[in-house]
């Protein structure tokens, strides 16, 4: 009988040990950043952020660790992705990830994100909140994105996701009732200079926040996660982000964010223990 080193990971299971994710998603092109316009990361001080009565919420913000609040168009193709991210984070740490849902269409890009956008606002009234998050994974779902959604068939997947009468949602969709609910989410973009989606704010119980400026890769944001519930602070984050982007936009090397991360990032995560495994 023989005994084999064998490592016990304590991160959450979603995620792989950091810094094989950085080497992974960096040679094997992972690497995706793209937002449909450009967006600024930073701004120069912390602004007031809040949840408020036109947010669409998954689970607690007044409990989570991170309240992400995510700006997005239905009709973009890189929301689509980090629509699926977030909800993954949001299940993977369940009570300390809260999620908030902002409309973000982009006229000049998507004729149909508007009409979609309100919609689901149309859903939410009828249906409640539940019903308005099942509407719009179901919108992300079936879209090819880039206008990809014909318009019609949105009584038809209200009706089928949420159970509502397809003549109260078209009323309320040709009311256009909802379109100062979407434009109110809007205008709380225009403090942190957003001009692009999806763009997201990780927001911490004290205030603090670091911003996530396009569709990043789960396991990086995963790590940032990890590393703000190990307790660090969010200017370590943000210049984590930061310097991924960096290294995308070939400005720094991956070798430098690696130093950064092993210096500023890993001590804030969960350690590894090794334990021994008997076999035969």
């Amino acid at each position: 009988m023989s005994e084999t080193p064998e490592t016990k990971k304590q991160l959450n299971p979603w995620i792989t040990p950091a810094a094989i994710v950085i080497a992974g998603l960096l040679i094997g092109g992972g690497f995706l950043l793209n937002s449909d316009t450009q967006s600024d990361s930073t701004t120069p001080e912390y602004l007031d952020v809040s949840v408020t009565e036109t947010d669409h919420v998954l689970g607690n913000p007044e409990t989570a660790t991170i309240t992400i609040i995510e700006w997005s168009d239905i009709e973009c193709p890189f929301c689509k992705r980090f629509h699926a991210v977030s909800h993954a984070l949001y299940e993977a740490y369940e009570g300390d990830v809260a999620l908030v849902f902002r409309q973000l269409p982009l006229d000049s890009l998507h004729q149909n994100a508007r009409t979609e956008a309100e919609a689901t606002e149309c859903v939410n009234e009828l249906a409640g909140n539940d019903a308005f998050w099942t509407y719009l994974d179901t919108l992300y779902e079936r879209t090819k994105s880039n206008d990809g959604l014909d318009l019609a068939l949105l009584p038809e997947i209200a009706q089928e996701i949420a159970g509502t009468d397809p003549e109260a949602f078209t009323a309320c969709l040709e009311s256009g009732r909802h379109a100062e609910t979407v434009a109110k989410q809007e205008a709380l973009a225009e403090p942190f200079g957003i001009r692009g989606t999806p763009y997201s704010i990780f927001l911490l119980q004290d205030g603090t926040y670091y911003t996530v400026p396009g569709a990043y890769p789960g396991d990086i944001l995963a790590i940032t996660i990890e590393a703000t519930l190990g307790g660090a602070p969010v200017e370590k984050n943000q210049t984590f982000i930061d310097m991924y982007t960096q290294v995308g936009q070939g400005i720094i090397t991956p070798e430098e964010l690696t130093v950064y991360f092993e210096a500023e990032i890993q001590p804030y995560l969960p350690k590894t223990e090794t334990t021994t495994e008997s076999t035969e």
